[in-house]
Parts: C-alpha cells; sequence; structure tokens
C-alpha cells in the first residue's frame, strides 16, 4: 500500500474521532463561563492584573448587541452592550452596569476582542468594516 494513502487514512481517522456533536457543543457553550485576566491601570500608574470570567455570545445576543450599539452610534456604547451580554464578575453573577460603564475604555475595548474571541467572531478591520456595511445597508 502506497504510504502517502496510509498517511490520508491515519489523518482522515483522526478528524472523525476528534470532532464533536455540533448540537452538544453549542449547548455547552451557551453557558461556558471562561476565566480572564486583563491589564487594569490604577490611579498611582501601576499596572495590575485583573480577573474576570466571559462567555461566548450568541449570535442572537450579539446582534442584539449590535443593533443597540448601532442605535446610539457610538463603539463605547456597542462595547458597553457586549460586556453588558458577555462579561461577568469571578463568582459568576452578571457584571454589574455601573460598573461596566467605569470601565476604562482601553481595558474594555481589550474585554471586548477577549469575548470576540471566544464567540468565533474574528477582529479583524476590513471583516468588521464589511460586517457593518452589511448591518447598516451601505
Amino acid at each position: 500500500m502506497d504510504i502517502e494513502q496510509l498517511k490520508a487514512d491515519e489523518i482522515a481517522k483522526l478528524s472523525i474521532e476528534e470532532s464533536f456533536s455540533l448540537e452538544s457543543l453549542i449547548n455547552e457553550g451557551e453557558d461556558a463561563l471562561l476565566p480572564v485576566s486583563i491589564e487594569f491601570p490604577k490611579r498611582d500608574g501601576t499596572i495590575v492584573l485583573a480577573s474576570a470570567l466571559i462567555k461566548p455570545l450568541t449570535s442572537v445576543e450579539y446582534d442584539n448587541a449590535v443593533r443597540l450599539g448601532m442605535n446610539k452610534r457610538t463603539d463605547n456604547i456597542l462595547a458597553i452592550e457586549i460586556l453588558k451580554r458577555g462579561l461577568f464578575t469571578t463568582d459568576g453573577n452578571n457584571f454589574p452596569i455601573e460598573l461596566i460603564e467605569k470601565i476604562p475604555a482601553g481595558v474594555a475595548m481589550k474585554l471586548v476582542e477577549k469575548i470576540h474571541a471566544v464567540s468565533g467572531i474574528s477582529i479583524n478591520e476590513d471583516e468588521n468594516e464589511k460586517l457593518m456595511e452589511t448591518l447598516v445597508g451601505f
């Protein structure tokens, strides 16, 4: 037998054995809370690591965040809408909106990037521009 064929067969076998049911992954992922650490600037100018939990956003959650964020027409409002849905305290509770609104802008954007990543959303500028054009309609 051909070595290349054996190699292809082995790769195919591994791929099948390592695949998971899409349904089970969706159900598991909807409620998954993942730990993150992020650099946070303190008043005295030092930077410390802060921890929180994030979750992947579903298509509906992300669509609602974008729709609400676009209605207010600022990136900061969009970030807040995403954080309201995807950021949790270390004990698993929704992060209070009062605190989300006080997060430094750069920290908020880093958290949004992390939520995008675990949600499978590209943070590529060109792709985001195309997405926004599609959502806005021009």
